[in-house]
C-alpha cells in the first residue's frame, strides 16, 4: 500500500479540530506508540476463527486485524456482553 503525504497545515488542522484523536477510530493520538493503518475484518474475505476467540461472552481479538475490529465495532461493550450471557445461559451461543 503506497503512503499518502500529509502536509504539516493538514495534519495541524486535523489534530486541532479533533483534540487530538482520531477522527474515524477516535483513539487519542497518545495511546498509540506509531499510526498504523489496520484493515478491518471482512466475513466475506477473511476467517472469523484466525482473528477471533470466545472468551465466555467476550470476543477477543487474536491479531491486530481482530483487535482493530473488536474495539472499533465495540463488539465487547456492555449490553453485547449482557446478550451473550443470556443467550449462553439458554444454550444458543456460540451457534456451533
Amino acid at each position: 500500500m503506497a503512503r499518502v503525504h500529509i502536509p504539516a497545515d493538514l495534519r495541524r488542522l486535523v489534530l486541532a479540530r479533533a483534540n487530538a484523536h482520531c477522527e474515524y477510530c477516535l483513539i487519542h493520538q497518545d495511546e498509540v506508540p506509531f499510526l498504523q493503518i489496520i484493515v478491518l475484518f471482512n466475513p466475506r474475505l477473511h476467517v472469523w476463527g484466525e482473528h477471533f476467540a470466545l472468551n465466555g461472552p467476550f470476543i477477543v481479538g487474536q491479531t491486530p486485524m481482530g483487535r482493530a475490529t473488536a474495539r472499533l465495532l465495540r463488539l465487547n461493550d456492555s449490553k453485547r456482553i449482557l446478550q451473550r450471557q443470556t443467550l449462553i445461559a439458554v444454550g444458543r451461543y456460540p451457534l456451533w
